[in-house]
Parts: structure tokens; C-alpha cells; sequence
């Protein structure tokens, strides 16, 4: 993070917004200095709290947040030195500053060992704080996938990761046709989502041509969900949270596991896109028949 005063940003609006509903005493663009005789500014953190002798640096994440290596390298250096002052982190990401606040203040009061009741209905949303490349021990199941559009039908291809068992899926490739155009990201997540067969607390990591970074699907992944699954309660079980996979020049040179694996389906995507008719582990559905 550069250490910059700016004005708070939407995400960080949001939190102060609640925090003051709780009515939880913070400092705003807090400062942690190196310490010494020529001590100077060496982080600035969004928020801190304390309660006793906890002292909190929360973090609101945007979307970019960690979007390259250096970049995790550096946070979690960061985390790690602010943790040898004495004090905890905690990030959230924008998903969950905007659709689940509710579990972003409970953690924030568990982690300043405050008395918190957990929220009743945690249905469809990120109920824990976000899962880095670095600490993704708190999902069951990561789910990779990468889509296309072409002019007619829409192209995928996904693999799922067991954390517990470390055992990876193979891959699954899928064409489905006749998709509204508002109905394409969502369609391709959900058409990965039949293959789970029990309630598991997933992370999908997603990407695909169709899509800017501004992705719409997290404000209103609920609402489209439920219109594809038709009331199974099954899929209304599933503790989901998404992380958009952005693509840039220098993508193929990246060697932590998220990006390695999205650039593998990326290409098997735009195979299969070429060559649909040339290969049978294709598996075809047609979008009114999910209705």
C-alpha cells in the first residue's frame, strides 16, 4: 500500500458507515511508524481498533488488490511486520464489504475478542475473510474456470481443487447454447456447480474475454442463481466467494498456482472454441432446457 491521506474510497465508506452503526471506536488511515530515533511513516492502514490489548488494522481490498505476485509478496511482508509490532490484519475484499457486512463486523468483533452473535443467514454469500494465494485453508474446494463467448454458444473449462485431500479434478469442458447475453457469466458458474454433490465452502476464481474488471455478476450472483437452480436448496447450501482472474500481458510468466492453472484452461478454452466437433469429452446443454 503507498502511503498516501487520500480520501476514503466507496468500500471504505461502506465499513465506516457500519462500523458507526455498531457503534465501534475507530481511527481512519491510521499510521504505524518504523520506530527509532528517526522514526517515520512506514504503513498506513485503513481502519484500526482496539478492545484491551488487541489492536486491529482492518483492510478494505479492491478488486485489483493482489492482482500480481510482487504484489502478494509485498502484503504479506507487510502483514507479517505489522504482526512482530503487535498487531493483527484482517482484509476484506469489495465482494464482501458489499454483499455481507453482517459477517464482516462479527469477525471484525471476534478478532478484537469482543462478544459477537454470528449472522443468521450467511445463503449465498462470503462469510469469511478473503482467501489469499498465500492462506486458502479455509475452503473446502477451489473451483478454477475460464470462459469464451463466440457468436452463437458459450465455451468453458473448469477443474476443482479438494484442499483437504489435495486432489485436483480433471478438466471439464462444456458448450451451451442460447444463453442471454445477461445470463453468460452466470450460466458458466452455475453449469460448474452441478458437479459438486455435497454442501462445501467453495472459492471460484474466475476469467474469461466476455468480461471487464468492473465484473457485475458479484452484486447480483444470488438473484441469478436462484433463477437457474429453480428452488434446489442444494446450491442454496454452498458457502461461495469469488475472485475475478484478470489477464494481462505479462499472465503466462506467472507462476503461483491460481494463475498457472487459469492460463492452462484459457488455452484449453479457445481450443475447444475452434474445435468443438473434434473433440468428445465435450458436454453440450442448451439454455432453456436449465429453466
Amino acid at each position: 500500500m503507498a502511503i498516501l491521506l487520500e480520501s476514503s474510497t466507496y468500500i471504505e465508506e461502506l465499513l465506516k458507515e457500519a462500523l458507526v452503526k455498531e457503534g465501534l471506536q475507530f481511527e481512519e488511515q491510521y499510521r504505524v511508524y518504523t520506530g527509532g530515533r528517526f522514526s517515520e511513516t512506514k504503513y498506513v492502514g485503513d481502519f484500526m481498533l482496539t478492545n484491551g490489548s488487541v489492536r486491529l488494522i482492518v483492510e478494505c481490498d479492491g478488486y485489483n488488490y493482489h492482482s500480481s505476485r510482487e504484489q502478494m509478496v509485498k502484503a504479506k511482508e507487510r502483514d507479517e511486520w505489522l504482526k512482530l509490532k503487535g498487531y493483527d490484519v484482517v482484509h476484506f475484499s469489495t465482494n464482501e464489504l458489499k454483499t455481507n457486512m453482517p459477517n464482516v463486523i462479527y469477525t471484525i468483533k471476534s478478532r478484537l475478542q469482543m462478544q459477537a452473535s454470528p449472522p443468521k443467514d450467511l445463503t449465498m454469500n462470503t462469510y469469511s475473510r478473503r482467501i489469499s494465494t498465500y492462506n486458502n485453508t479455509f475452503n473446502d474446494v477451489l473451483l478454477f474456470c475460464y470462459y469464451k463467448q463466440t457468436p452463437t454458444e458459450l465455451c468453458m473449462v473448469y477443474r476443482y481443487k479438494h484442499i483437504s485431500k489435495n486432489i485436483w479434478s480433471e478438466e471439464r469442458k462444456i458448450i451451451c447454447t442460447n444463453i442471454p447475453p445477461d445470463m453468460l457469466e452466470i450460466t458458466a458458474i452455475y453449469l460448474a456447480l452441478l458437479d459438486l454433490k455435497r454442501p462445501v465452502r467453495i472459492q471460484i476464481y474466475f476469467g474469461g474475454d466476455i468480461f471487464y474488471d468492473d465484473f457485475n455478476v458479484h452484486k447480483k450472483f444470488s438473484s441469478l442463481l436462484k433463477k437457474l437452480n429453480r428452488g434446489d436448496e442444494f446450491l442454496n447450501t454452498l458457502k461461495i466467494s469469488l475472485s475475478y482472474v484478470s489477464f494481462r500481458n505479462d499472465f503466462r510468466y506467472k507462476k503461483n498456482t491460481v494463475q498457472k492453472t487459469m492460463n492452462a484452461l484459457r488455452s484449453r478454452c479457445f481450443q475447444i472454441a475452434r474445435n468443438r466437433n473434434n473433440d468428445s469429452s465435450i458436454r453440450f446443454y442448451d439454455y432453456s432446457n436449465l429453466i
